[in-house]
């Protein structure tokens, strides 16, 4: 029995993620960033465009 818990105990610490800086931190804020901008500038472009 203290076998088989050891063997469930192991897959499951082998099921855990490693993080990652640009995982956990630069691309979310990069994605934000980039969505924002890109909706700003777009933004601009239709108010400028057409006069509103």
């Amino acid at each position: 029995m203290h076998n088989e818990t050891e063997l469930i105990i192991t897959a499951i610490e082998s099921l855990r993620q490693e993080g990652s800086i640009f995982k956990d931190y630069i691309f979310p804020i990069a994605s934000a960033l980039f969505a924002s901008l890109l909706g700003a500038r777009i933004a601009y472009y239709f108010f400028i465009t057409k006069k509103i």
